[in-house]
Parts: C-alpha cells; structure tokens; sequence
C-alpha cells in the first residue's frame, strides 16, 4: 500500500509504504487483515552496509565527524554516504546531532566498543 494523498496527515510523506497489509483466511468465510508497520531499516529497502561498516571503523578512530566530512574521508558518494548514515541512526547504531547547519555523527553508547 503506497500513500497517496491531497493534504498533509500524519501517515508518513507521499509514495512511502508504511505498513505491509496481509489478508489472510480466518474460516467461516471470513478473512483477517492484518497491518504490518514498515520501519526505516526495512530488510526490503536497500543498505549501503559496506558503507556503513567503514563509518562505523571512521568513527571510532575519530569519535565524532560530520556528515560531508566522513563522506571525504571514506571517499564514497556522499547520496551513498547519507544514505548509509541514515540506515545507521534507523539501527540505534549512531546519533546524529543538528549543530547549525551542519550534522555532527557520532557512535551510539552501546557501539562504540564493537568489535
């Protein structure tokens, strides 16, 4: 089920899939229909986990960096980049803090000693 809407509600943005809608047969000629929420890290959206791993490696040398910074660092494409920062956050694995303009990265608590 994909959102499609003309004014803003609190479902999610257009063309997002935020459940996966099963029907299934419940007997007695009935049917159950169950909704599924889709989070961020769904296993059917693509992740950059190669990408992700060498934050991960980039940050627990240098603790915390920005975004276009670890994008130069690691010297991947920065969209590839971003999006493996975001799948990231989505896992709990790190925290991105809002300083001004710019986005500060750092490891979650529980991740930081990872091996």
């Amino acid at each position: 089920m994909k959102i499609s809407k003309d004014r803003q509600g609190g479902v999610g943005a257009r063309g997002t899939i935020p459940y996966e809608v099963s029907f299934e047969p419940a007997g007695n000629g009935t049917t159950t229909v169950k909704f599924k929420p889709q989070d961020a890290a769904s296993p059917n959206d693509w992740k950059p986990t190669a990408i992700m791993e060498k934050i991960v490696a980039h940050l627990r040398l240098y603790t915390t960096d920005t975004k276009s910074a670890i994008a130069a660092a690691i010297g991947s494409k920065r969209a590839t980049v971003f999006k493996a920062i975001e799948c990231l956050a989505a896992e709990g694995r790190i925290s991105v803090v809002s300083s001004g303009q710019s986005h500060v990265i750092k490891l979650a608590e529980g991740f930081k000693n990872e091996a």
